[in-house]
């Protein structure tokens, strides 16, 4: 795979945000327990009293982690972007994504790819309000029926169209971001194009999306149940718990990188747009 070094420094960068979101909560609960045998698994004996405990008698401590990991997490958000610019950009052109090329993709798209993610967000506003009026009138459909359960089925099946636009909104901001890799210009004019084709081919497009979210969801619940059995072992079960969660990490930026091949084949056809500003050009005739 000529792309390799792409997806493995996108796996990297991730996990790195990943381990720096996470630090501050780790070293406050390292200071607060102190070495343990079964590490942070002993926050939640009888029923979490141990970590209720240290919540409420070390407030101010706990605040200032949370405030530490919430900025980690807003400096991953907005550098988000260029990780799938990176990507969708490997499979554009079948290379990787030297230095050179990664500063020409976030100077000319991070504020394009960003403009389409705020677009995605009132775009998903849309879908839950959707799903909240149909449980609305599910409810008053059904509120003189007898049966809980009945009612409760007729709320839930009320909500899944607008999960069902969730989930084509969310694959077309990564077919609209691949079109911006291609050279398409408007950012929001090619989300709301890249969001009516979705609706118009809602299993061609939603459907390996949502594969991939199942798939992702399988091996993250895989290592969860890796934890419950390893976590809290010293030795070699620690060692090895740490090679499976960069192994489901990897296999998780694997499946992205898999869809978004997928999504950089799929959308509308718009009007040829000029090439983007990061093409180089042919030299002019003197």
């Amino acid at each position: 795979m000529k792309t390799w070094r792409t997806v493995l420094a996108v796996h990297l960068a991730v996990t790195v945000a990943a381990f720096a979101v996470v630090l501050p909560l780790g070293l406050l609960v390292d200071a607060l327990l102190g070495a343990r045998p079964d590490g942070d698994l002993a926050l939640w004996r009888h029923g979490g009293a141990v970590a209720a405990d240290l919540v409420m008698g070390n407030l101010p401590a706990l605040l200032g982690a949370l405030r530490s990991s919430a900025f980690f997490l807003a400096v991953f958000v907005l550098i988000s972007p260029v990780g799938t610019a990176a990507l969708l950009d490997a499979h554009v052109r079948g290379a990787d994504v030297g230095a050179g090329r990664l500063f020409e993709l976030i100077r000319t798209l991070w504020s394009k790819l960003m403009a389409q993610r705020i677009a995605l967000i009132v775009a998903l506003g849309l879908a839950a309000a959707t799903g909240i009026a149909l449980q609305s009138l599910a409810e008053s459909f059904s509120r003189d029926w007898p049966s809980a359960a009945s009612r409760w089925s007729l709320r839930a099946a009320a909500f899944a169209p607008a999960l069902l636009l969730a989930a084509i909104f969310a694959a077309s901001l990564d077919v609209a971001q691949a079109m911006l890799v291609r050279g398409a210009t408007g950012p929001v004019r090619v989300f709301i194009a890249a969001a009516r084709w979705a609706v118009r081919h809602p299993i061609r497009c939603a459907g390996p999306y949502v594969l991939v979210l199942i798939a992702a969801s399988a091996v993250t619940l895989a290592g969860a149940a890796a934890a419950t059995d390893l976590g809290g072992r010293p030795g070699a079960a620690a060692i090895v718990l740490v090679l499976i969660h960069q192994a489901i990490a990897l296999g998780r930026t694997l499946l992205r990188f898999a869809w978004l091949g997928r999504a950089a084949r799929m959308g509308p056809s718009l009007t040829t747009p000029p090439a983007p500003s990061y093409a180089v050009s042919p030299p002019s005739d003197p």
